[in-house]
């Protein structure tokens, strides 16, 4: 006796025959429906209602606000902002924001196949471009960000910039880190950063004038804590060597930073005259210099002596 609902592998190859024999006009107006159809979703889907939705959802888990003038579709599945600005919620309008060009988020196809969730993100600001990607794992997230075209530092410190007082060079940051629920100071990962053509004028009052051709550092992350393995810079009768750690907070105010460097110079020009004077130089092979606190206001000392 038969058992209803049992489909035989007989029954499933005299079905397939049965579908090879249809003619291929079928196929054709099945192809063209599903087009049509996916013509239809495309044009006619609300993407930006439902880009206000996951905007106004971001900010309210995460207290920053992100503001477009322009949003578009990006296909296959995805968005492009332009002219976007972030910041903190409580002080949007008063608080300086980031701003961005252009921001491109995709959804990874592949990986969503086998229910990997996946975010490619391409950001132009700062007269840059940088790139990174986002996967969202149950135990937390993982991001890895590569410098396209390296971002210009008088465009991102332009509020602090003035006629007497700025911060000049270009920037190139790299890392891929894994942030555990627990929070950014459990991450684990590393970190590298190159900066070209480094220059501060008039921000520190007993180092009027600081330049640097070439600096770059590479940091390992283990639970939180960053060991700085490798921080090189040199200038123009200048040249820095240094150690140290940053440890992760869940903010920037709460993530401590203790470095060391060594800074020999031969005090031929201004800045190496400078330095060599703060630091009374004579009879020594180097300048100690320390930078500790937070992130956002570490204080650096020459020999002891405090330039902020």
């Amino acid at each position: 006796m038969k058992k209803p609902g049992v489909l035989k592998l007989p029954s499933i190859k005299i079905f397939l025959g049965k579908i090879k024999n249809l003619p291929r006009e079928v196929f054709l107006y099945l192809a063209y429906g599903v087009f049509c159809l996916l013509l239809f979703i495309y044009l006619r889907f609300p993407y930006e209602k439902v880009q206000d939705i996951l905007l106004a959802s971001f900010a309210e888990k995460n207290s920053y606000t992100v503001l477009a003038e322009e949003k578009k579709f990006k296909f296959p599945l995805g968005f492009r902002w332009k002219n976007v600005r972030i910041g903190k919620t409580e002080n949007f309008l008063q608080e300086s924001f980031y701003k961005t060009d252009e921001l491109v988020i995709k959804v990874n196809l592949i990986p969503l196949i086998i229910l990997r969730k996946s975010l490619d993100f391409d950001c132009k600001a700062y007269g840059g471009e940088i790139g990174w990607t986002l996967v969202l794992k149950n135990t937390g997230y993982e991001i890895a960000e590569e410098t396209v075209k390296e971002l210009d530092l008088s465009k991102i410190f332009s509020s602090k910039n003035t006629k007497d007082s700025k911060v000049a060079g270009t920037i190139a940051p790299s890392f891929n880190l894994f942030v555990p629920k627990e929070g950014l100071s459990f991450s684990n990962g590393g970190v590298s950063v190159k900066l070209k053509n480094f220059r501060m004028e008039n921000i520190f009052p007993l180092l009027p004038k600081i330049y640097l051709t070439d600096i770059k550092s590479e940091i390992k992350f283990l639970k939180g804590r960053g060991s700085i393995k490798v921080l090189e810079a040199s200038g123009e009768d200048v040249k820095v060597t240094g150690r140290g750690n940053i440890d992760f907070g869940n903010t920037l105010m709460e993530s401590r930073l203790n470095l060391s460097l060594k800074v020999t110079t031969m005090g031929k020009n201004a800045f190496g005259k400078r330095i060599s004077v703060i630091g009374g130089s004579k009879g020594r092979s180097f300048i100690p210099v320390t930078i500790t606190g937070n992130l956002l206001n570490p204080m650096i000392r020459v020999s002891g002596v405090m330039l902020n």
